[in-house]
């Protein structure tokens, strides 16, 4: 494969995994909120059990589990040939990740905390101080498919990072 065909493969694969990591993330998370919440008429936006907290938390935990599968995933399918390693002019945005899976995966961790808190200080200043149970299950949903399907890219060219000859198996 020459690099032209290899960097369309990846594209179309990037795309694949990003609306199916949407749709699971959408619909897991929506499902969580009617299992957790469900006895619940409307969610407080603060408090233990607002759903300010809930969005925070479910933020750090999707973005570090996301971020750490999708690494694996790429790493892997470099190692078998599936996908090509990328070098560092085609890392893009992942360019400036820590070269550590794990320390990459913090930081993702940190930059979906940093995501949260940007769309609850939003909701805040529109003056939101609770929600529906529908519109809180909605709202997660889709915010946390959204998230998921941001960090796919990024996870992945991560985990194609590595050049075959250094990878470590």
């Amino acid at each position: 494969m020459n690099r032209n065909s290899d960097r369309q493969h990846l594209q179309k694969h990037i795309r694949r995994e990003a609306i199916g990591n949407f749709v699971i993330n959408t619909v897991f998370n929506a499902g969580i909120v009617y299992a957790i919440m469900g006895s619940r008429k409307t969610i407080a936006f603060s408090g233990g059990d607002g759903f300010a907290a809930d969005l925070l938390t479910t933020a750090i935990v999707l973005s570090a589990i996301v971020s750490a599968i999708v690494m694996w995933l790429g790493r892997r399918q470099g190692r078998n040939g599936k996908l090509a390693w990328l070098r560092t002019d085609e890392m893009g945005l992942s360019r400036g990740l820590p070269h550590s899976p794990l320390q990459a995966t913090l930081v993702f961790a940190i930059a979906g905390m940093l995501a949260a808190a940007i769309s609850l200080g939003l909701l805040s200043l529109l003056g939101v101080d609770s929600l529906s149970l529908t519109a809180y299950a909605g709202l997660k949903g889709v915010w946390t498919g959204a998230w998921a399907a941001l960090l796919v890219p990024l996870a992945l060219r991560h985990g194609l990072r590595v050049p075959p000859e250094n990878f470590q198996k």
